[in-house]
């Protein structure tokens, strides 16, 4: 990690695939919380075109936003708000709807 991106890092977000999706909820994560800056941390799942978000709250633990993640990308460290649909507008393009998302959750 390059020494200047500690300082300015307040979100990260990861696309998973099969193959690295236990690596970035595991080690990786375990390594980004030690990111002073870091406020927030996404997990994208196209697959099942869903979320989670990971906030650290003032106490330096971290909070899953089962709600937030739910309904839309809420960045609330940048006060961002992305609608799923847009999210997954590619995904949903190529034959995955939020139908099929659901069925999966």
């Amino acid at each position: 990690m390059h020494p200047n991106r500690e300082s300015i890092m307040a979100v990260i977000v990861e696309v998973l695939s099969d193959s690295t999706a236990a690596y970035d909820l595991g080690q990786k994560f375990a390594a980004y919380r030690m990111v002073d800056n870091l406020q927030e941390y996404v997990l994208v799942a196209p697959e099942r075109c869903s979320l989670e978000i990971f906030r650290r709250l003032p106490s330096s633990d971290w909070l899953l936003a089962t709600g937030d993640s739910a309904r839309a990308l809420v960045l609330a460290s940048l006060e961002m708000e992305i609608e799923l649909d847009k999210v997954f507008e590619d995904v949903i393009a190529a034959g995955a709807g939020p139908d099929d998302a659901a069925t999966t959750n």
